[in-house]
């Protein structure tokens, strides 16, 4: 009985790999999404310990062997070397926000290994980057005599990477991979030797990365162009860090897109959120105030045809959103702490979407959301930093199609 139910689970596998090789050829969109994991190496690792990154890409395949996408990506290395810094506690950060575009090349074609369930790749990207390097202040000596003040740095330059990494294509059109890589931005930090931290030239590191990538059929029968308008109310629970500081709040959103594919569609969006709270001696009163722009893909996996004869439609939807924020702590009405900045959001979820009548739908769903800031901390007014605001949305709204 296990070797039938071997045997069978080999051919259903093999089943699914004719289907991906025959579903995956030339003129194919894609759209992807991978986290990464960050080792800096080489005169960076002296400052920096490793970090999480995340990417964002779209693109086409042109032939069986060769994918091109453009692609977003951005990065915060926030802690410190402990190891190898001089001064332990001495705060560093460098952030990183860039696009450009990414080949792959797949030698197998569409072919790959196990009849296409794995398909091996090459890949290489040119990266235009807007990073940003701070080093905080420091005493240099015990007594507190000497002090270095705080130094920013900040710059556009030029990055390259190039990697391997296997796709795997058990679930059609939705493909997962892995891959690890060496990346270099051609940037410098400037040394600072009263606290002997020695210059960099060149921010050189090793990436592991695992993503998810959703292809579109171009041969597929298209839907005519909808033109969609919503308005969702939403509410937000701080999860990690952030729920030390916020109670559940509410926000909202509106998007403007397009549909003309029965299974995707693609909007625009603007978001707004205030998280307050105060802390349990009254002294203190928090405010963070959220507004965004970005944009929306949304997957239907059933396409048009849904449930209930399509009244009813399961999606999955990604987002990503630029956001303005402001956080405002108070002691007696009067504003004592003050931080503001922008800041990438990377959003991910899934929900239902039923018609209310023909050119209308209600929809709820729920989200998860990273927002890439960091919140510094404050010993005078008893402040604790928070880095990445986390959280979960729920959300109804109304989606008019015209």
């Amino acid at each position: 009985m296990t070797r039938s139910l071997g045997l069978s689970l080999t051919l259903l596998l093999l089943g699914g790999g004719v289907e991906v090789a025959q579903s995956q050829q030339s003129g194919q969109w894609t759209i992807s999404n991978r986290g990464q994991y960050l080792f800096p190496s080489g005169a960076l690792a002296d400052i920096f310990a490793s970090a999480p990154g995340f990417s964002v890409t779209c693109g086409q395949r042109s032939s069986p062997q060769w994918l091109w996408e453009g692609l977003i990506e951005g990065a915060r290395m926030m802690k410190g070397n402990e190891h190898t810094l001089y001064f332990k506690d001495l705060s560093v950060r460098l952030q990183w926000l860039g696009g450009g575009i990414q080949g792959m090349y797949y030698p197998m074609g569409g072919e790959g290994l196990l009849n296409g369930i794995l398909n091996p790749y090459l890949s290489a990207q040119v990266v235009a980057y807007r990073w940003e390097y701070d080093r905080g202040a420091h005493q240099v000596d015990s007594a507190g005599t000497a002090r270095v003040s705080e130094f920013k740095q900040q710059d556009w330059s030029l990055g390259f990477a190039f990697g391997a990494g296997v796709d795997v294509n058990a679930l059609p059109p939705i493909s997962v991979y892995g891959q690890v890589g060496y990346k270099i931005i051609v940037g410098d930090i400037w040394p600072t030797l009263a606290l002997r931290v020695e210059g960099v030239s060149g921010f050189q590191m090793l990436e592991a990365a695992a993503g998810a990538r959703l292809w579109l059929d171009p041969v597929r029968s298209k839907i005519p162009q909808q033109w969609t308008v919503s308005i969702s109310a939403t509410s937000v629970r701080p999860t990690r860090a952030l729920s030390n500081m916020f109670r559940p709040a509410y926000g909202g959103a509106v998007t403007v897109g397009l549909r003309s594919l029965p299974d995707f569609a693609a909007d625009g969006l603007m978001t707004t959120m205030r998280l307050n709270d105060e802390s349990d001696s009254g002294a203190y009163s928090n405010t963070l105030q959220l507004f965004g722009a970005g944009i929306k893909g949304t997957y239907y996996p059933l396409g048009g045809e849904g449930l209930f004869g399509g009244t009813a439609r399961p999606y999955l939807s990604e987002s990503v959103i630029l956001h303005r924020w402001e956080f405002t702590r108070s002691q007696d009405g009067s504003p004592v702490v003050s931080q503001k900045d922008w800041a990438l959001g990377l959003s991910m979820g899934g929900g239902v979407e039923a018609d209310l009548f023909e050119s209308a739908s209600v929809f709820g769903q729920i989200i998860f959301e990273a927002i890439f800031a960091r919140l510094k901390p404050d010993a005078v007014y008893r402040l604790e930093g928070v880095t990445g605001f986390q959280m979960f949305e729920a959300g109804v709204g109304i989606r008019v199609r015209f």
